[in-house]
């Protein structure tokens, strides 16, 4: 299943921000439940973007963080989502 959200989101935007995108999308289906379409739909999504910014203080360190966010920063983002009703992008 999680090979199937890699070859899915091969090309997703945010993809090189995050130091280990198959955490991403593990954690997705592991911890929230999600299917792989719904991961698919969630990786390839804004989200990722709005997460990985969030996990960063200034523009300086958003410019400059590619390949080091974590899943975390992506777990914290969901979570924040599905509390306010946002289930998917």
């Amino acid at each position: 299943r999680i090979d199937a959200v890699m070859s899915e989101t091969e090309e997703a935007y945010s993809r090189a921000r995050y130091a280990d995108w198959r955490d991403c999308a593990r954690m997705l289906i592991a911890d929230f439940g999600y299917s792989v379409p719904q991961a698919v739909k969630i990786l390839n999504s804004k989200w990722t973007r709005w997460a990985a910014d969030s996990a960063c203080l200034t523009q300086e360190e958003n410019d400059k963080y590619y390949g080091v966010i974590k899943a975390d920063a992506l777990r914290a983002f969901v979570a924040g989502e599905r509390a306010a009703g946002r289930i998917l992008p």
